[in-house]
């Protein structure tokens, strides 16, 4: 990996897919990927991006799955909070999350510097994930997926990733939309940091 690549594939979520072997992509894919580095950049207003997409978009691939693990591998000392609609598949997200730190090569040549990489010793379980450029005086992981509505301790994130919180009948329910709102509003926006990013 050239440290050309390297460094354009740190800033640019479109440039490290590439690298790791996608290509091809649809211009709705990449309108997606632009969004994203927009959003990390400042440049979306209030730092929150609504993505509406129907199932079979990718929508979670790339933003639960590519759009976490890049976001750390660009930014070690930051802490990425996932939410979903339980935390049986919040655990799904984070194995994924976990294997691409710990396992994936070319996640590795594209983020090797040594802030990047798993602190294993610190903290490294179903309770959170940690990398080594996370300040030691931070005691919230780098990365801790949850279910809607799951209870959060002392979590402060930099960013926060929100992918299908309502199944599709949830929706429909305005006691499960207004209970859902309170739960964002009373929770999940109090663990903002100040420039805190929303997805």
């Amino acid at each position: 990996c050239s440290s050309d690549l390297r460094i354009r594939a740190q800033t640019q979520p479109r440039v490290a897919l590439e690298h790791l072997g996608q290509a091809g992509f649809p211009d709705r894919d990449l309108a997606l990927l632009e969004a994203l580095h927009d959003l990390v950049a400042g440049a979306i207003p209030n730092n929150r991006l609504l993505i509406i997409a129907p199932p079979g978009s990718a929508k979670s691939s790339y933003i639960s799955q590519m759009f976490p693990t890049w976001y750390l591998g660009s930014h070690p000392s930051k802490a990425v909070l996932f939410v979903t609609a339980s935390d049986s598949q919040a655990m799904k997200f984070h194995s994924v999350i976990s294997s691409t730190l710990t396992d994936n090569e070319r996640h590795r040549m594209v983020f090797p510097s040594n802030a990047a990489q798993p602190d294993t010793e610190k903290s490294w379980s179903e309770r959170g994930l940690r990398l080594k450029g996370r300040p030691p005086i931070e005691k919230d992981p780098s990365y801790q997926a949850i279910g809607y509505e799951s209870r959060i301790i002392g979590a402060r994130a930099d960013l926060l990733i929100i992918d299908d919180p309502l199944s599709q009948k949830e929706t429909a329910s305005r006691v499960s939309v207004s209970a859902a709102k309170e739960y964002y509003s009373m929770t999940l926006s109090t663990r903002l940091q100040p420039d805190a990013k929303e997805v």
